[in-house]
């Protein structure tokens, strides 16, 4: 079982990571923060200190892009400024070894798998 949570909404710090620590369960957390998310529901996603915070915790940080544009609607030069972006943002955050992505919106995209690896990214 792998449990995953995605898009750095403040629940996730603030009632799952207490739960998953309390039953002795790991996690990885997909982060995408896109700046109109933020602009629409502030109080709703974490900011990038408590996202430091899970990752203090002992959490997974993930690659999840910083858009959540979907791959199969970007070009090859966008998808690698979007793993690249929140890549370095993640290793801000304290994720040195981010090996972990999730699709942002889900679809598979033929671009992106062909991107992904070359960002040692699974």
């Amino acid at each position: 079982v792998v449990l995953t949570f995605d898009d750095a909404c403040k629940s996730h710090l603030h009632i799952a990571a207490p739960i998953l620590k309390k039953y002795g369960f790991g996690a990885t957390f997909f982060i995408s923060l896109p700046q109109e998310w933020l602009d629409r529901c502030p109080e709703g996603f974490m900011s990038w200190e408590e996202i430091a915070e899970l990752h203090k915790m002992g959490f997974e940080l993930g690659n999840h892009t910083v858009s959540h544009r979907s791959f199969l609607k970007i070009e090859e030069d966008d998808i690698r400024s979007e793993l690249e972006a929140m890549n370095k943002l993640l290793a801000d955050a304290g994720e040195k070894n981010i090996v972990s992505f999730a699709y942002p919106g889900g679809p598979y995209a033929p671009l992106g798998a062909k991107i992904i690896p070359d960002f040692n990214l699974k």
